[in-house]
């Protein structure tokens, strides 16, 4: 019955201390998440020396004058985002508005001269 008790004990603190080890890394994760800024995926080379954009939706609409900022990364975004908002690419109007839309929803991204005209002109 020693043996037992002795061998019990044993692999029991060991277990505890596993235990106790991933509920610490568990809530330093959930406290860093909470704490970091949303960050945003830049891919180098893409829209690049565009500084302004139209953006052409799937319904037909066209969004002028937006900035490419990056994609949303959806594993750094404060709590639980549903499916539908984890891949929304990012954009900013001239008066420093973000602004996010869904990556399902775009048609078109079409860069702007640097005189304003988009090309589309006749």
């Amino acid at each position: 019955m020693e043996n037992f008790v002795l061998w019990v004990g044993s692999i029991g603190a060991i277990c505890l201390g596993i235990m106790a080890l991933s509920v610490f890394f568990s809530a330093l994760t959930a406290v860093n998440s909470r704490l970091a800024p949303a960050r945003y995926v830049k891919l180098k080379g893409f829209l690049k020396g565009a500084e302004v954009v139209d953006v052409h939706l799937t319904s037909g609409k066209v969004m002028e004058a937006l900035s490419f900022v990056g994609f949303m990364d959806a594993a750094s975004s404060k709590g639980g985002l549903p499916y539908q908002l984890q891949n929304m690419v990012v954009f900013e109007t001239p008066d420093h508005r973000r602004v996010m839309l869904r990556s399902d929803l775009i048609k078109i991204i079409e860069t702007r001269s640097p005189d304003g005209a988009t090309g589309l002109e006749a």
